[in-house]
């Protein structure tokens, strides 16, 4: 996938049915991502490192395939090169966000992983500041992404927002 430009999905390329099933979990995304990975092409691999039973996986990638996100090529499944996307007013970008929060918190006690929680007050001045500067870093973190291999699958999660 090194070589295929990611394609953002184009209207109505997914149903929505098929839609909802992807993002009902966080299974879909983590193993769609995880076939970009050539070390991750099958399933038993993928079962290990999301310490799934192979049989959840294998119906995941039938669903996958079904989407038009994963090509299945003999034993091997391979991402399409597609992105599904959800706009922000979807009604599951909700159950989206809260999938990878569970999941997040799930591995706080990895000490690999980074997890930060902080509440604190700010000047009004300071916080548009702030705001400017999350947004830039995403903004600069999905560009590098793009360009970027596909060797480790990673999930970034990140949450600004007043009380």
């Amino acid at each position: 996938m090194t070589d295929k430009i990611l394609k953002r999905e184009k209207p109505n390329e997914v149903q929505e049915t098929q839609r909802t099933l992807y993002y009902s979990s966080w299974l879909y995304s983590a193993i769609h991502i995880l076939t970009s990975i050539p070390t991750f092409q099958v399933a038993p691999a993928i079962a290990e490192k999301l310490h799934l039973p192979v049989n959840a996986v294998i119906n995941a990638l039938r669903d996958l395939v079904e989407m038009n996100l994963v090509q299945k090529e003999k034993e091997k499944y391979i991402h399409a090169g597609k992105d599904i996307y959800l706009p922000s007013e979807h009604p599951q970008c909700h159950s989206h966000h809260l999938n990878w929060r569970i999941r997040a918190v799930e591995r706080a006690m990895i000490k690999e992983d980074v997890h930060y929680s902080n509440v604190f007050s700010i000047s009004k001045k300071d916080l548009e500041i702030l705001r400017q500067q999350v947004v830039a870093f995403i903004e600069e973190q999905r560009k590098q992404v793009r360009a970027s291999g596909t060797d480790i699958a990673c999930v970034f999660c990140c949450d600004f927002f007043t009380l």
